[in-house]
């Protein structure tokens, strides 16, 4: 898909799985975020769509972060033991695009 990613567009693509940065049109941001790695860390690889979410979501700012959060907890309402979990998978996914962003510069 990484050829339709319109100008100033964000990609997020797990670096635990693919080594080499995909090729991307002029002009679109690529942040590779060991999403796989991160989650398993957490103690289950089932969060790591949360972790590119919570790293979507500091690349690019598109919704307050209340507002993700307050979206995932709604969505685990029948499964609130797996809020927390979630949303450690949600910040370590901010975090790893702040780490980034500080390595770049």
């Amino acid at each position: 898909f990484g050829p339709t990613v319109q100008e100033n567009g964000v990609v997020i693509y797990d670096a635990s799985v693919i080594v080499r940065v995909p090729e991307l049109p002029r002009g679109v941001a690529a942040y590779g975020v060991p999403c796989s790695a991160i989650a398993q860390e957490l103690g289950a690889r089932v969060v790591k769509n949360v972790v590119a979410l919570g790293a979507l979501q500091a690349a690019t700012g598109m919704l307050p972060e209340e507002s993700v959060l307050t979206a995932l907890r709604r969505s685990l309402i029948d499964k609130c033991a797996l809020v927390p979990l979630n949303e450690a998978a949600f910040h370590a996914g901010v975090q790893a695009i702040v780490e980034l962003n500080s390595v770049q510069g």
